[in-house]
């Protein structure tokens, strides 16, 4: 999920979330929308999740470790753990956005 190409790190994820499979003119689904959806499971509203939350997830883990292999392998782990506990997220405790930070800098520490 998170390679090199060309001995530059996390370029996959900066593309993979720059673009985006939304048909032209509709805005891309809100974290909030998406969060219940992968919970049931659906692996287009993950691929548009991960879409909105690489680049923010990436930049904290890369932050915190400083190593650009390490914040990738990281990055995966923040993102397996989204998939797997999507069910307990509770919206009145905070955003998904807030949620998902936490999740990264939790890892990365």
């Amino acid at each position: 999920m998170f390679v090199s190409v060309d001995g530059r790190e996390g370029v996959l994820m900066r593309e993979r979330a720059q673009r985006s499979r939304e048909p032209a003119g509709q805005a891309p689904a809100s974290l909030d929308e998406l969060l219940p959806r992968v919970a049931r499971g659906d692996d287009v509203a993950y691929e548009q999740l991960y879409r909105q939350l690489s680049a923010p997830v990436f930049g904290l883990v890369q932050r915190v470790l400083r190593d650009p292999a390490q914040s990738e392998e990281v990055a995966q782990e923040v993102f397996l753990e989204l998939w797997r506990s999507a069910t307990r997220y509770t919206p009145d405790r905070g955003s998904v956005l807030s949620w998902a930070m936490t999740i990264a800098h939790r890892k990365a520490v």
